[in-house]
């Protein structure tokens, strides 16, 4: 009896080595797919959701980054020139949706490092940009207060840019 419980042991113990080792097969079979739909600009802070931040209101630099991404498959063969605007109708359908009253953080508050940047040929992003903070000052935000910052992306060159992280949507809070 032990002897067939033994061999039924080893009988199971090979049959499941077999089913693993087939399991690591390394072909995959993928339905025809074109590479240039899958390239895409898009800003990479932006896979996040909101992204929030707590400045402190003192003199010292004070910045966070963005940027823009060539997603797909290899790199852009000519530069890709985007642009960066502030874009206040995110706020306000953020507000609607949500049923938040953020503000837009006044334009005295900050000063994008460019509006305009390229995605140079062979390269995948633009240089990390900074978003720098003014918080002393006439011109200073209120304190313990949340504004909001979202930051979108554009192109006028003929390549699609992923409409869901097309937007980085900054929280600043000044303490």
């Amino acid at each position: 009896m032990k002897k067939i419980l033994l061999i039924i042991t080893r009988l199971f113990i090979a049959t499941c080595l077999l089913v693993a080792l087939h399991a690591c097969d390394d072909k995959v079979n993928l339905p025809p797919q074109s590479a240039a739909d899958y390239i895409q600009l898009y800003m990479p802070q932006a896979t996040d959701g909101l992204v929030h931040k707590t400045l402190s209101m003192d003199a010292d630099a004070q910045y966070v980054l963005y940027g823009a991404y060539y997603g797909g498959e290899g790199v852009p063969n000519a530069d890709i020139p985007v642009q960066f605007t502030v874009n206040q109708t995110v706020v306000d359908s953020m507000n609607t949706a949500n049923g938040t009253q953020y503000a837009l953080l006044p334009q005295t508050c900050y000063q994008l490092e460019a509006v305009n940047a390229l995605i140079k040929m062979g390269e995948r992003s633009t240089p990390p940009l900074k978003i720098s903070f003014s918080t002393l000052g006439a011109d200073a935000p209120e304190s313990d207060k949340e504004y909001m910052l979202p930051i979108s992306l554009e192109t006028k060159a003929a390549i699609k840019i992923n409409p869901e992280l097309k937007t980085t949507i900054f929280v600043i809070k000044f303490e």
